[in-house]
């Protein structure tokens, strides 16, 4: 590895402001100086690898992943206040509880789960007014509720699941600060931080026990994902003790709604900005869930019923890449790709500014004179699952948006033994970031790589530079489940809203890759 160039530790001491409020704009300009894999001194001592490289990271996460395990980045400075759950832990102990709990995860069993999903989506849905939202607020509500009921068979239980969120949120933020500035450990310990944040998470764990017990002392087994938890055997016959089931309800709890949250929402901002690709995202969602309804149309318009609009009782939009786009229109679409960064950045180019107003294109849509109350629009009249399985265009929005928005941006390993890959040697040790985020937006890999573009998931190609929920046998037990709540979630909203641009898309960069903001305007189809 002496061939790699290492950003010497003056230089993260330099930055260590602007890396801890975003670390992404930093790294980027490693790697575009000195390529796809560089080092970077974390300490006078330490060196860690960054790299974005599609080969080595498919290397690393499948065919290798015996010799490359989480770093203690998630093993013990996340574990501590998380536990010791399927996030969280390596060997042998990891490879025993993802068999244990890997069943409560198949696709038939997450399939029961659905009409508990589609009603939370649906009231969730249904408490939506129209205007100005922070739409985040939204997504993040309908997660709580959907692993509220999916996890716990309730949604009674606001004030602890609001407690369980402020309790994460806050360790999530004590994380960020020892990842991104290791040398100050000794300062976090003796100002009584890390202490601090861990009292706070086991008043979690306590919640959580409290949860876990009730369900046991009930004797009423109920259909949902804790009591497949507590029904676990491993293969001598035994269940989970309390202390297990405290870590991985936690685990499950975190990731059950905080990515699905943030993608969610990057998606929606995306759609609002698409408005092309919402209309046809749109017309999906309605031929699914009103059939009947959807034969009498040919693509549903964003400004009422596609039932009623236009002579003869049919609409066709025809959006357009018309010259007529102003300026400002080509501005606001440009803003939000334009820098690797997702910030509005100076060093945005007229180039991405005009591929992203290309994308918009303008419409030819008739004025609606129809009474929008009569509009079919709203609930789901087929099953869930039908829906899943055909809403390939939706699924396609979110893959897209899951490319340009990772939840998981980062990911971590260290290896147990010296690797050779590549010509390269990796010896034992290594600790490698891997990220996701400049991979997925990496020209290398993809054509005009910062438009947002669902057609490149539409041919059901497999795309080898793209991770968005890992990859190998570590891959998140959770996606099918994700996967499932947001494409039903996406075409709920859509069959009643029309989604509109707020600010400009923002992130956060901290455990996950999360929205700065939710700002959108909904627009009803129906009154």
């Amino acid at each position: 590895m002496n061939d790699l160039y290492t950003v010497p530790f003056y230089r993260v001491l330099i930055n260590s402001a602007s890396i801890l409020k975003d670390p992404l704009p930093f790294h980027k300009s490693n790697f575009d100086k000195y390529g796809d894999t560089f080092g970077l001194m974390l300490n006078p001592k330490d060196r860690i690898l960054f790299t974005k490289d599609a080969e080595l990271i498919k290397h690393v996460l499948q065919k290798d992943h015996r010799n490359w395990q989480k770093s203690y980045l998630q093993t013990h400075n996340l574990a501590k206040y998380l536990g010791k759950g399927l996030l969280t832990n390596n060997g042998e102990d990891w490879l025993t509880q993802r068999r244990l709990i890997q069943p409560a995860f198949h696709r038939k069993r997450i399939q029961n789960l659905l009409d508990t999903m589609q009603s939370s989506i649906n009231e969730s849905i249904a408490r939506l007014v129209p205007g100005d939202q922070d739409i985040y607020e939204f997504t993040s509500h309908l997660a709580f509720e959907v692993v509220g009921r999916t996890l716990f068979s309730s949604t009674d239980l606001d004030e602890k699941i609001a407690k369980l969120r402020q309790i994460t949120e806050e360790a999530q933020m004590m994380v960020i600060k020892e990842m991104r500035r290791p040398y100050l450990s000794w300062y976090y310990n003796a100002s009584g931080a890390i202490k601090k944040h861990i009292a706070l998470a086991q008043e979690g764990r306590g919640l959580l026990q409290e949860l876990i017990q009730e369900r046991i002392d009930s004797k009423e087994p109920q259909d949902d994902l804790l009591q497949l938890l507590i029904e676990s055997e491993y293969e001598d016959g035994t269940r989970m003790d309390m202390e297990r089931l405290i870590d991985e309800t936690m685990i499950l709890f975190v990731a059950g709604h905080e990515t699905t949250s943030n993608a969610l929402t990057f998606t929606l901002q995306l759609l609002a900005k698409h408005p092309e690709v919402q209309d046809r995202a749109r017309n999906e969602a309605i031929r699914l869930m009103h059939p009947a309804s959807a034969e009498q149309m040919d693509v549903v318009s964003p400004v009422g019923c596609p039932m009623h609009n236009g002579a003869g009782g049919t609409e066709t939009l025809s959006r357009k890449r018309e010259t007529s786009l102003s300026s400002q229109s080509a501005a606001v679409e440009a803003s939000h790709v334009g820098s690797p960064t997702v910030k509005r950045e100076t060093s945005l180019s007229s180039q991405s500014a005009a591929v992203e107003a290309s994308n918009v294109g303008s419409s030819t849509v008739k004025p609606d004179t129809h009474d929008n109350t009569k509009c079919p629009v709203g609930k789901l009249k087929s099953d869930p699952l039908t829906l899943i399985k055909e809403s390939k265009y939706i699924q396609a929005c979110l893959e897209e948006s899951m490319r340009l928005y990772p939840p998981a941006y980062f990911m971590d390993r260290v290896s147990l033994e010296e690797m050779e890959f590549n010509g390269r040697t990796y010896p034992a040790g290594t600790l490698l970031l891997m990220s996701i985020v400049e991979l997925h937006r990496d020209p290398n890999h993809w054509q005009d790589p910062l438009k947002f573009d669902p057609d490149r998931f539409t041919a059901g190609e497999k795309h080898e530079a793209y991770f968005p929920f890992g990859a190998g046998p570590r891959k998140c037990i959770g996606n099918n489940f994700a996967m499932y709540e947001m494409q039903l979630a996406v075409a709920g909203l859509l069959s009643k809203f029309q989604v509109k641009p707020g600010k400009d898309i923002q992130h956060q960069s901290l455990i996950t890759f999360k929205p700065a903001h939710g700002s959108v305007k909904l627009e009803p189809l129906i009154d």
